[in-house]
């Protein structure tokens, strides 16, 4: 995400409000959801579909990021660092016991 949309979904939250557009983002993961059992099946359009729900949720969980205050915003980044950092791990096990 550029700088450019990271500063709309700042002034988008801020006009809505984190409350409202907590709302939002459970409607639009709900709607990703879908758009991934879609692609699943094999539907028709699905693809592009799944594509625009990942953008909506990515557009949503950008806006919950912009309403953290500092300090959340540096437990956010740790938790994705340490969530990644596991997986790499559990991936290199999987390798190991091949």
């Amino acid at each position: 995400m550029t700088s450019d949309m990271k500063r709309a979904c700042k002034q988008i939250i801020a006009h809505y409000g984190d409350r409202a557009q907590r709302h939002i983002l459970i409607e639009e993961c709900a709607e990703l959801t879908q758009a991934v059992i879609k692609c699943e099946r094999g539907c028709d359009g699905a693809d592009d579909n799944f594509i625009e729900e990942l953008a909506d949720v990515t557009i949503m969980i950008e806006q919950m990021v912009q309403s953290l205050c500092l300090y959340d915003v540096q437990r956010y980044n740790e938790m994705l660092k340490q969530k990644i950092g596991r997986q790499l791990e559990r991936i290199q096990l999987e390798n190991t016991a091949r």
